[in-house]
């Protein structure tokens, strides 16, 4: 496996450890182990491509300039204050800006990229440190510069192939010795990042937003720059950040902006497989795993170190549940198992039962201290 492909697989190979042990269960351990075998064989993953190229034909052109250091004009909302909330974008990221961010109107072309460009570096010389950009950007494919085409479909396991080969591409220099390095985040998992350098211009680096992207529609890297890439699952798909920098900018200085960024990445909206953006099997196939995992998340999250009980559980998933009737309104259904009275307070397991085109996830939920954790089997303390 890839650099990347071995970090994925130690990210779920950590998760199945944690869960295991809070859980007990061999039912929780199997689903796990069960995606740690999809992220080792990504090399053998179906190439999709063609079936589903008739419904992203329809998709509408992004037009926005490739090149990552030019700052383009549009007519979006400003950033209010030091935060920024992505609704317009899938997976709807929230994150902290840094400072010389706040003030800077992004670029943002939903539902893919959102960008901010600290100077108009593809006109002028930039100076070392007001040079920077910082781009949030969930790609649908990769780009293959020897067929000058876009490649297949990003799925998360299929991102780890292509971010890895990316950082071995001609004129690109790791800066770190492994090139990919876990940093945590807020609320969207553990994010897998790179530093590179780049002595050439390499277009389409980063990714593209179509499946009939041409180079100048996919966000490129420029020579003479220094790069921060970190990459997280947004359900099935990656989700882009990155910081670039002219290489002379100061570099610790980058790093530390970077992860105070990711330290405040949250993903607030659907996981990408539960939406239409490419086809209604990628809802089938992924959406209750990859949501019920962002549930679990963000009710420990919400429990805040105390001890997690159903209320948290609930306050959770929510959001989610009134964005599925937003994104589906005819194709899912939800049902609650028992609340044991006061929600408020009560850490009895219960079950939950998601329905997405047609297919149903049953899940039980368990309360573990100040972890809310979601599996298939019984809780502790439950018969099987």
């Amino acid at each position: 496996m890839s650099a990347f492909e071995q970090t994925l697989v130690a990210e779920l190979r950590t998760e199945a450890d944690r869960i295991s042990a809070g859980t007990d269960t061999a039912a929780m351990r199997q689903e796990l182990d069960r995606r740690l075998d999809a992220a080792g064989s990504a090399r053998s993953r179906r190439r999709w491509i063609s079936v589903i190229a008739v419904v992203a034909a329809t998709a509408v052109v992004v037009g926005i300039a490739a090149v990552a250091v030019r700052r383009d004009s549009a007519e979006v909302p400003p950033a209010q204050g030091t935060g920024w909330t992505g609704r317009d974008l899938l997976a709807r990221p929230q994150l902290q800006l840094p400072e010389w961010a706040a003030g800077i109107d992004p670029v943002v072309a939903p539902p893919r990229l959102a960008r901010w460009a600290q100077d108009d570096c593809g006109q002028n010389p930039c100076e070392a440190g007001k040079d920077r950009v910082l781009g949030v950007f969930v790609p649908l494919t990769g780009w293959d510069a020897a067929s000058g085409r876009p490649t297949d479909v990003l799925t998360w396991v299929g991102a780890a192939e292509y971010f890895s080969e990316l950082t071995q591409s001609p004129g690109v220099v790791p800066v770190e010795g492994q090139p990919f390095t876990q940093q945590p985040t807020a609320g969207a998992g553990v994010a897998n990042v790179a530093v590179i350098a780049t002595t050439q211009d390499i277009p389409g680096a980063l990714g593209c937003p179509q499946l009939d992207s041409s180079a100048a529609d996919c966000q490129s890297l420029v020579r003479g720059t220094r790069t921060v890439i970190a990459i997280v699952d947004a359900g099935n798909a990656p989700l882009v950040v990155w910081s670039s920098a002219l290489s002379s900018t100061d570099a610790a200085a980058q790093d530390a902006e970077m992860t105070q960024v990711l330290a405040s990445l949250r993903l607030t909206g659907l996981p990408v497989s539960c939406t239409d953006t490419v086809a209604q099997s990628v809802a089938q196939e992924h959406c209750a795993v990859d949501l019920w995992a962002r549930v679990q998340r963000d009710a420990t999250n919400l429990a805040g170190g105390g001890e997690a009980n159903q209320s948290h559980f609930d306050e959770a998933l929510a959001p989610y549940l009134d964005q599925l009737g937003q994104k589906l309104p005819s194709g899912w259904g939800y049902e609650r198992g028992p609340g044991d009275g006061d929600n408020a307070t009560s850490t009895k397991p219960t079950t939950a039962s998601l329905t997405v085109a047609g297919t149903t996830s049953k899940v039980d939920v368990c309360f573990a201290g100040p972890q809310v954790i979601i599996g298939s089997g019984p809780c502790p303390g439950e018969s099987g």
